[in-house]
């Protein structure tokens, strides 16, 4: 197998590209970890990419993709449940959840896609790149999530105390 690479990001897409010895099909239909070409009866399962998770870092950023399996073990907080998440220390945030995967076949790129939606609301970092920091205490009170209180726009504290460091 191939070393995986982050593609590029837009928003909350992330599009990681790596090499695998699977074959894409034509029309597809999806059952759990296997994809099946409705034309010409073709079946792959994809159970042998979830053994093991792939780790992909850019921009001093890692981040750990899951293929039918989760991304990172129960100790990465925030990524509990998720298909692919951003690490950050010992906690992490999730681009999207395990039980929202599926596989679909693009003929343009000739390509298998696997998507994870349902992901922690973004951004789970700064504009700056800076991963937040969950819970947080601002004004006395512990958030779990990105607010919206004292701002134009949705924002985290970069520290576990805003109300002590005000880095955001």
């Amino acid at each position: 197998m191939g070393t995986p690479k982050l593609l590029r990001t837009s928003e909350c897409d992330f599009v990681f590209e790596w090499e695998t010895p699977v074959v894409c099909p034509d029309e597809v239909r999806m059952d759990g970890c296997t994809l099946t070409d409705e034309q010409l009866l073709y079946s792959f399962n994809l159970s042998s990419l979830s053994t093991s998770t792939f780790k992909v870092t850019r921009d001093s950023r890692t981040y750990s993709v899951g293929v039918c399996t989760f991304a990172v073990g129960p100790e990465q907080g925030g990524c509990k449940d998720g298909g692919v998440c951003l690490l950050s220390g010992t906690k992490g945030a999730s681009f999207g959840r395990l039980q929202s995967m599926k596989l679909d076949y693009r003929h343009q790129d000739e390509a298998v896609v696997l998507s994870y939606v349902n992901g922690d609301r973004c951004p789970p970092e700064t504009d700056d790149g800076v991963p937040c920091v969950f819970p947080f205490i601002f004004n006395g009170k512990s958030y779990e999530e990105c607010i919206i209180e004292s701002r134009a726009k949705l924002w985290c504290s970069t520290t576990a105390d805003y109300d002590r460091d005000h880095n955001w």
